[in-house]
C-alpha cells in the first residue's frame, strides 16, 4: 500500500563489523531469507564517537529480545542473527556502516538508534531495504519513504501537539525556556515544544538550539536559563548533556516548578551519583512504560534484559534496541512464509496493530503519515517518570496523549 561493544549473544552469536571483517552473503541476507535457518538483521547505532556514551545498551536491548524471539522458535522456524555496525556518531560513519551492513553482511534489513541514521537514509531507500528504527533522527524517509517503519512517530515534520504545552500548563508554569541540541532533531524538538508551551499561553522567551554533542561546560547556558527568569523548562540533549546541565543549574540555584527533559530515564543516571543529586526532581518524557509501573509488558522486558546481564531501568537506548527487534519481528510474522523485503514492506505498510506487545505508549499506524510531537508516540501519548532520590517514580500509570494543532 502505497503511502502518500559488541558481546556475546548466548543464542546465536552478534557479530561485530569491526570483529568480523568483511562477512559473506550466506543464508539469511539480502532480498530475501533463501533456504537457511536464520534471518540475518543489523543494527547500526553509535558504538564510538561522541555519542557513544547515550548509546551504551543499544546492543544489549537488541539481543535480549532476539534472544527471547530464538529461544521460542523464532520467526516461522528460523532464528534471528545480529550484525551490529557502528555510526560512530558521524554521517559518514553511519553511510559506512549501513553500506556494509547490506553489501558485505547481507541483511535482510537495518535496525537505527543514532542521530545520524539521516545520512544512511537516502542509500537505504534506495535499496529498497526494511529499516526499522527510533526516527527521531529527522531524515524524510521516515514520514514518506515506503521501506521506513519508526518504533515512535517520526520527528522529520513534527507537529505542534497540546500534550507538553498541557503538561506545563497543569504544573503551573508561567514562562519557560527550551533547550536542544544544535541537531536536526535537537532542534526540531525544542522548537516544536516551545510552539506547545505557547500553545497553552505560556510565554516561551529562550529557546537555545546551538548545544554541541560534544559541549562540556553548561554554566553559560544555565546563566541564560537563569537570567530569563523561567519557572519551567524542557531540554533536549542527549543524557549527559542533560544531567551536566542539571548540575549546573542546581549550581546556579535556578528553581523551577517543572523540569523535563525528552530522555534520559535509565540506570546510567540512578548508577551516577553526582547527575542523581543534580536531576533530582526532573521528570522524563517516554514513549514506553516505565519498568516501574511492573506491567505485563515491563516484566517480560525486564525479564529478557536480566538474560544479558542487565538490572536496573532500562533507559532510551536499551528500550531502542529492545523495542527495534520487537518491530522487526513483528513484521516478519505479517510476512509469514513468503519472506522477501518486498512483502515484509508491504505487509508491515498496511498495518494498525504494533504496539510493542503493551509496551509503547501509543499504537503504531504505517499505512499513513500523521505527525505527531518530537519524543512523542503515536497519537501525542507519553509515559513519565520522575527522579525522586535514588528511584524513578511513575507520574501517569496510562498515556498521556495530546492533538495536533500545527
Amino acid at each position: 500500500m502505497k503511502r502518500r561493544f559488541v558481546n556475546t549473544v548466548a543464542a546465536v552469536a552478534a557479530v561485530s563489523l569491526f570483529a568480523a571483517g568483511c562477512a559473506d552473503n550466506g543464508s539469511g541476507g539480502g532480498d530475501s531469507v533463501g533456504e537457511g535457518d536464520t534471518i540475518k538483521v543489523g543494527l547500526m547505532y553509535d558504538v564510538t564517537g561522541p555519542a557513544a556514551a547515550g548509546s551504551v545498551g543499544t546492543d544489549t536491548g537488541a539481543k535480549a529480545r532476539i534472544d527471547t524471539i530464538n529461544a521460542a522458535g523464532g520467526i516461522n522456524g528460523r532464528k534471528l542473527e545480529l550484525v551490529i555496525g557502528d555510526s560512530a556518531s558521524t554521517p559518514a560513519g553511519a553511510q559506512s556502516a549501513a553500506k556494509t551492513l547490506v553489501e558485505q553482511h547481507g541483511v535482510f534489513a537495518v535496525m537505527t538508534w543514532t542521530y545520524t541514521a539521516n545520512a544512511a537514509a537516502p542509500y537505504l531507500e534506495q535499496q529498497k531495504v526494511p529499516v526499522i528504527g527510533g526516527s527521531w533522527d529527522s531524515a524524510p524517509q521516515w514520514a514518506h519513504g515506503e521501506n521506513f517503519f519508526g518504533t515512535q512517530p517520526a520527528n522529520t515534520e513534527a507537529s505542534v501537539v497540546t500534550t507538553y504545552g498541557n503538561w506545563f500548563k497543569q504544573a503551573g508554569v508561567t514562562k519557560a525556556a527550551s533547550i536542544g541540541l544544535n541537531t536536526a532533531s535537537g532542534k526540531t524538538a525544542a522548537e516544536k515544544v516551545a510552539e506547545s508551551i505557547r500553545s497553552a499561553g505560556i510565554d516561551v522567551p529562550l529557546v537555545n538550539t546551538s548545544i554541541d554533542q560534544t559541549t562540556a561546560d553548561f554554566g553559560p547556558t544555565a546563566i541564560a536559563v537563569k537570567n530569563s527568569g523561567v519557572d519551567g523548562l524542557y531540554v533536549a540533549l542527549a543524557p549527559n548533556g542533560i544531567y551536566a546541565l542539571a548540575a549546573a543549574l542546581k549550581q546556579q540555584n535556578v528553581n523551577v516548578k517543572l523540569a523535563m527533559a525528552g530522555t534520559g530515564y535509565g540506570q546510567d543516571l540512578l548508577d551516577n551519583p553526582s547527575a542523581r543529586q543534580g536531576a533530582d526532581g526532573m521528570q522524563f518524557v517516554m514513549h514506553y512504560q516505565p519498568k516501574e509501573l511492573n506491567t505485563d509488558a515491563t516484566k517480560a522486558m525486564v525479564t529478557a534484559l536480566e538474560g544479558q546481564g542487565f538490572t536496573g531501568s532500562p533507559g532510551f537506548a536499551v528500550a531502542g534496541g529492545y523495542t527495534d527487534v520487537d518491530l522487526f519481528a513483528h513484521g516478519l510474522r505479517l510476512a509469514g512464509d513468503d519472506v522477501t523485503r518486498e512483502n515484509f514492506i508491504s505487509k508491515l505498510r498496511d498495518d494498525t496493530s504494533w504496539n510493542g506487545e503493551g509496551l509503547m505508549a501509543g499504537t503504531a499506524s504505517f499505512p499513513e503519515f500523521v505527525p505527531a510531537g518530537p519524543g512523542l508516540n503515536y497519537g501525542n501519548c507519553m509515559y513519565v517518570s520522575e527522579l525522586r532520590g535514588e528511584s524513578f517514580v511513575p507520574v501517569v500509570d496510562t498515556p498521556y496523549c495530546g492533538d495536533n494543532i500545527g
